[in-house]
C-alpha cells in the first residue's frame, strides 16, 4: 500500500517577487503547556469538520515574513513584501486543503506535544486516501493569542518558511539570469498551478513532459524537480532514477526525504532501501505506530509473511481504531494460509466498528469467505 501525498506542493502556485521590506519587530510571549493543549484540541477538531480557516488564520503572519526575508549566514537576501506574503497564505489554504484532503475516512492526529529550545511544538499525522504526512507546528503567542510561527513539514523536509524563501531566491536568480522578461514570473506562476494540478489528478506523464518542457533554467527550481521526481515514482523507474540523481545533484543538503523517495523505491523495488527510510522516519519522528503498517506491506512484497504479520499484528494491538491496520492484516492472513484468523479478525473489526464500510466491502468482494459475517 503506497500512502505519499502532494500536499507539500500544492501552495508554491502563487508565488510573485516584489519590492524588498525591513523585518518589524514582534514581542514573542511564553507560551505554555495549557495554550498548546488547548490549540492543538481546536486545530485537530477543525481539520476533522474541514474548516481550514481556522488552520490558515491561526499563522503570525509578521514572524513568518520574518522568518522567510531574515537571511541566514551565507544566504542572499530575499525580495518580497507583506503583501506578497499575504498573497501567499490566501493561495496556500492549507488547512481547507488537508481538510479536503481527508475525504470520510482520513485523520489528522496529534502524535506527541514537545518542547524545543523553548518553544512548544505539535506534531501532527495527516493520513487519508490522498497519502500520509506529518507537520510540526513551532507556535508562539502574540497579544496573548497562539497561533504558528512555522510548520516543519516532513514530505517537503523543511519549514514551510524555507520552502518560500528557497523559491523567490531562485525565482530571483532565473529573473536576473533572463533579464526580467516581461511576465515571467505570472507564466512560471501559472506552470505551478498547472502542475499541481496534473499531481491531484494522477496525471504523472503529463506533469513529466511539461517539466522537461521548461525552460532550462525553470527546470532547476526545485519546485518544478521535486513535482518531476514525484510523478515519476508512480509512473517509471528509469525516470525516476534519473530525476533523482538530478535532483540530488542539485540540492545535495535535501537529506530528510524519506517519504518523497518511498514510492519510487517501490517502483524499483528497492524495498530495503525503503524499509531503512521508514526507520529513520520513525526515528525523527519519536515513533509512530502506524508506520508499521508501510513495514508490513514492505515485508509482504519481499516475500516475508511472518515479518509483515508480526509488525501488522503489533499495529492492530496497538491502534485497534486504525481500519487500514485490521484491513491490510485481514489480507495478508487470507493470503498466506492464515485464513481462520482473517475471517476471526474481520469479524471482530466489523463488530468493533473498526472497518469502515467501504473497507468491508472491497474486503469481502475479494474474499468471499468473509461475506455474511
Amino acid at each position: 500500500m503506497s500512502k505519499i501525498n502532494r500536499l507539500s506542493l500544492v501552495f508554491l502556485s502563487l508565488l510573485i517577487l516584489a519590492t524588498s521590506c525591513t523585518p518589524g519587530k514582534v514581542k514573542e510571549q511564553p507560551v505554555t503547556d495549557a495554550d498548546a493543549s488547548a490549540f492543538a484540541e481546536k486545530l485537530a477538531q477543525s481539520i476533522k469538520n474541514k474548516q481550514g480557516n481556522f488552520f490558515d488564520q491561526s499563522i503570525q503572519q509578521e514572524i513568518f515574513y520574518n522568518r522567510i526575508i531574515t537571511a541566514a549566514p551565507g544566504e542572499p537576501p530575499v525580495n518580497m513584501s507583506k503583501a506578497e506574503l499575504r498573497s501567499i497564505l490566501k493561495g496556500m489554504n492549507l488547512g481547507t486543503r488537508i481538510g479536503e484532503s481527508l475525504g470520510s475516512d482520513g485523520t489528522f492526529e496529534l502524535l506527541r506535544k514537545y518542547k524545543a529550545d523553548n518553544r512548544q511544538h505539535l506534531l501532527f499525522r495527516l493520513y487519508s486516501e490522498a497519502g500520509v504526512n506529518y507537520y510540526d507546528f513551532d507556535l508562539t503567542k502574540t497579544n496573548g493569542k497562539v497561533g504558528v510561527a512555522d510548520i516543519f513539514v516532513y514530505l517537503s523536509g523543511e519549514n514551510i518558511s524555507q520552502t518560500v524563501r528557497e523559491l523567490m531566491t531562485q525565482l530571483a536568480y532565473v529573473n536576473k539570469k533572463e533579464g526580467n522578461p516581461s511576465g515571467g514570473d505570472k507564466r512560471r506562476s501559472e506552470k505551478m498551478t498547472r502542475v499541481r494540478q496534473l499531481l491531484e489528478t494522477g496525471k504523472y506523464k503529463e506533469v513529466i513532459d511539461l517539466v522537461d518542457d521548461l525552460p532550462d533554467s525553470w527546470k532547476k527550481i526545485r519546485v518544478f524537480m521535486a513535482a518531476k521526481l514525484v510523478a515519476a515514482s508512480r509512473y517509471d523507474s528509469d525516470i525516476f532514477e534519473k530525476t533523482l540523481a538530478e535532483y540530488q545533484m542539485y540540492f545535495p543538503k535535501d537529506n530528510r526525504m524519506e517519504l518523497l523517495l518511498y514510492d519510487g523505491y517501490i517502483l524499483q523495488k528497492k524495498y530495503n532501501e525503503a524499509l531503512a527510510g521508514i526507520n529513520r522516519l520513525d526515528a525523527q519522528l519519536g515513533t509512530d505506530p502506524v508506520l508499521d503498517l508501510l513495514r508490513g506491506s514492505l515485508y509482504y512484497r519481499q516475500g516475508n509473511a511472518d515479518s509483515a504479520i508480526w509488525y501488522l499484528e503489533r499495529l492492530v494491538e496497538r491502534r485497534p481504531d486504525f481500519g487500514d491496520g485490521y484491513a491490510q492484516l485481514i489480507q495478508v492472513y487470507m493470503l498466506s494460509g492464515a485464513s481462520a484468523k482473517g475471517v476471526a479478525l474481520f469479524k471482530e473489526g466489523k463488530d468493533g466498528n473498526h472497518l469502515p464500510d467501504k473497507t468491508m466491502q472491497l474486503l469481502e468482494e475479494n474474499y468471499p469467505s468473509l461475506r455474511g459475517l
